[in-house]
C-alpha cells in the first residue's frame, strides 16, 4: 500500500500518496501543537513551506480537519474527498 494513491480531488485533479498524507497530517498536528496560528490560517504555512497552490493547500487542510473531527486513522482517509 506503501506509496499508492490515498486522496483524489476530483474537482481539482490534486492527488497525495499514502506516504504525502501522513507527512502533511504529521506537520499540520505538529503545527497546531505549537500554537502558531489556529488552524484555519494553516494554509498559509503549507503554501509557504511546501509552494502549495492556495486550492491544494485549503484542501490538504480541509482532509486533515476532516480526519480529526472524525478520529480517523491516516491511512483511512476517504479516497472520494
Amino acid at each position: 500500500m506503501e506509496n499508492q494513491i490515498a486522496v483524489k480531488c476530483k474537482k481539482h485533479g490534486f492527488t497525495l500518496l499514502n506516504d504525502d498524507v501522513k507527512y502533511f497530517f504529521d506537520y499540520l498536528d505538529d503545527l497546531q501543537e505549537s500554537g502558531q496560528t489556529n488552524m484555519y490560517g494553516s494554509p498559509q504555512y503549507l503554501m509557504d513551506d511546501f509552494e502549495m497552490c492556495f486550492k491544494e493547500a485549503n484542501w490538504v487542510v480541509g482532509l486533515w480537519m476532516h480526519w480529526v473531527q472524525h478520529g480517523k486513522l491516516k491511512d483511512e482517509v476517504a479516497a472520494d474527498e
